[in-house]
């Protein structure tokens, strides 16, 4: 086998294989054999009709596929030869296929781009203190008799303020234009719970049942972890109408309540309150490590970013944030025009993004870290159970729309950031 190899701009690459005459034949000299095994002809039993009858009636519909069987078994060993590890799906184009000749066939694809690690194991990260104060406690102990709490109205002129609850109508717009979308109607706001962004809450708050409210907010732009905050960076004109104001009334937090929450006692459900909230604080702790982790290999590894990788990327923060837009009751015009103003901020994300998994990928080769079963295993009942469908659903539509090499490599990547966090940690 002959091959070439062609550097196009970037990381594109061309690589051309001629294929020589005698590997052809004797491939499609096979392949007949195997369809004469299977071949089902009148007046011959099930695999005894002759080779030459099998030719001539399989002859001209068999050549594409023995040229695709050439092509998956000698692209990879040409890749293996020049060291490349395509990004894409390499697009094949046949020059020849004929019998007798040698195939000549060319693939074009973006290469990833080399590596070169350094300064990764330098990550530095101290311990945090995951317990739990009685503030913290008393809090959260707080928010579940929230969940059993009963609305009664309050005394007549009570005004809406942090911890009663707001039953009010708003309609939204932006230059004169009405905001279905950002309006509602008969809602149950609970004031100071974060249910609804400050900018517009301060402005309910002193209103009394029965009084109508114009005014403007100006919501802050969004943050790096919510591209898709519908209202974000935009000034939007209310009229507020408050119906009702209300107080909560909390039960008494007592074995009663506790039994009802699956815990024999107050005592036993504060340790297991406790406890989650130790586990959530160790949870987030590292995860901000982990992005830490990631702002610092990325800061110490410049790497070229694929063309191929970004505009991937970029095409799935756009469908999530999409999706997002269309939840939030937004049109398709609508959708189309936050998308194009967000243009900018998603290549800078997905860049860094893209980044991120070129060097986690490396980091992995380097310290030999795969995904294993489990790791596989694990992921896939996780995302059934986010997305609640069954495991095996999960699996056939990964399979299906060949999403196995993706999730595992994510999964993989995952593993080489844990890996690196824990060696800051000194837990590795």
């Amino acid at each position: 086998m002959k091959t070439e190899l062609e550097n196009l701009q970037g990381h594109f690459k061309k690589v051309s294989i001629e294929v020589p005459s005698d590997i052809v034949a004797a491939a499609i000299e096979n392949h007949y054999k195997e369809l004469q095994k299977s071949a089902n002809l009148k007046g011959f039993r099930k695999g005894k009709a002759p080779l030459e009858l099998v030719k001539k009636l399989y002859g001209e519909s068999s050549m594409s596929t023995v040229a695709q069987n050439l092509v998956e078994s000698m692209l990879p060993q040409a890749l293996t030869e020049h060291k490349l590890n395509p990004i894409n799906m390499p697009q094949i184009e046949v020059q020849s296929f004929k019998a007798g000749e040698a195939f000549k066939f060319s693939a074009h694809f973006e290469n990833t781009p080399p590596v070169e690690l350094k300064g990764y194991k330098n990550f530095k990260a101290e311990k945090t203190d995951s317990a739990v104060s009685e503030e913290d406690l008393t809090k959260a102990l707080e928010n579940i008799r929230g969940y059993f709490a009963t609305n009664k109205d309050a005394i007549t002129g009570a005004e809406a303020g942090k911890g009663k609850i707001v039953k009010i109508t708003y309609k939204a717009s932006e230059a004169g234009k009405d905001l279905p979308e950002a309006s509602d109607a008969d809602v149950q706001l609970e004031i100071g719970n974060g249910s609804v962004p400050e900018a517009f809450e301060k402005n309910v708050i002193g209103m009394t049942a029965g009084q109508t409210k114009e005014f403007t907010v100006k919501f802050p732009p969004a943050d790096s972890d919510d591209l898709a905050a519908p209202l974000a960076g935009r000034t939007i004109d209310f009229v507020a109408t408050v119906h009702a104001i209300q107080i909560k009334e909390l039960p008494e937090l007592n074995d009663e309540l506790a039994k009802k929450l699956g815990a024999a006692s107050v005592d036993d459900l504060k340790t297991r309150v406790k406890s989650d909230l130790e586990n959530q604080k160790k949870t987030a702790f590292r995860n901000q490590m982990q992005e830490k982790a990631v702002k610092y290999i990325i800061d110490e590894n410049p790497v070229d970013v694929p063309e191929t990788m970004l505009n991937a990327q970029m095409e799935q923060l756009a469908v999530d944030a999409g999706m997002q837009l269309q939840q939030s009751g937004l049109n398709e015009t609508q959708i189309e025009e936050r998308l194009k103003s967000w243009a900018d901020e998603m290549q800078t994300r997905a860049t860094a993004q893209v980044k991120a998994s070129l060097l986690l990928s490396a980091i992995a080769r380097e310290e030999k870290i795969q995904a294993t079963q489990d790791d596989i295993r694990n992921e896939i009942m996780r995302i059934a159970q986010t997305t609640r469908q069954a495991p095996q659903e999960v699996l056939k539509n990964l399979e299906e729309r060949r999403l196995m090499g993706g999730l595992i490599r994510q999964v993989t990547e995952l593993k080489a950031l844990d890996w690196v966090v824990s060696q800051a940690l000194g837990e590795a």
